[in-house]
């Protein structure tokens, strides 16, 4: 059976922390837009879908900060669409920091369990 020890003990890379705590921050930006777009009647549908997707990026964000495998593998496909959608927008930024961000998670899969 092979040992598990070294990787238990390994203290959590900075930029974890910072993908965990930006996508924290991202989901409570998402909580409040979609409050303020329930204050209008055609506003209601997309204020429930940000609210949903914010409190979703909320958990992700949590997760990847204890390290949790579900929130790790949910990070990848929401990142992966954030991509995509940013690719079909031509939003260059965002498509910047989606793609920089799987990579960054796909180079750190060893530290979620």
């Amino acid at each position: 059976m092979a040992s598990d020890y070294g990787r238990r003990n390994r203290s959590t890379p900075l930029g974890i922390y910072l993908v965990g705590g930006l996508a924290i921050l991202g989901g409570v930006e998402g909580i409040l837009g979609g409050l303020g777009q329930i204050g209008s009647i055609v506003g209601i549908p997309f204020g429930v879908v940000s609210i949903v997707l914010g409190v979703a990026g909320v958990l992700v964000g949590l997760g990847l900060l204890t390290r949790s495998r579900t929130a790790y593998t949910v990070a990848l496909l929401v990142f992966g669409l954030r991509a995509l959608a940013a690719l079909v927008t031509f939003d260059v930024v965002g498509l910047l920091i989606a793609v920089v961000v799987v990579g960054y998670l796909l180079s750190k899969s060893a530290y979620f369990h």
